[in-house]
């Protein structure tokens, strides 16, 4: 999976939990407005300590973000 892939896939999970861009990077990742949106679109790569940090807040896990798993595991049946 692409930087742009994982960045699109965390942007979606995002809006589902309608979090402003600037909500999510004070919020989930600890980065500014400006920062957030660049790693939203794809030209920052997210730490792995944000991935895990994004994982946590919107009830994913790791692989399903890393496009391992197709569908997330750690959704309610």
């Amino acid at each position: 999976m692409t930087n742009k892939e994982m960045a699109q896939k965390i942007n979606a999970l995002r809006k589902g939990a309608n979090l402003t861009q600037e909500n999510f990077g004070k919020e989930v990742i600890h980065v500014s407005q400006a920062t957030a949106s660049k790693k939203l679109n794809g030209q920052i790569p997210f730490s792995a300590e944000e991935i895990f940090e994004c994982a946590e807040r919107f009830n994913v896990s790791t692989e399903y973000l890393y496009g391992r798993e197709k569908e997330n595991a750690l959704a309610p049946v």
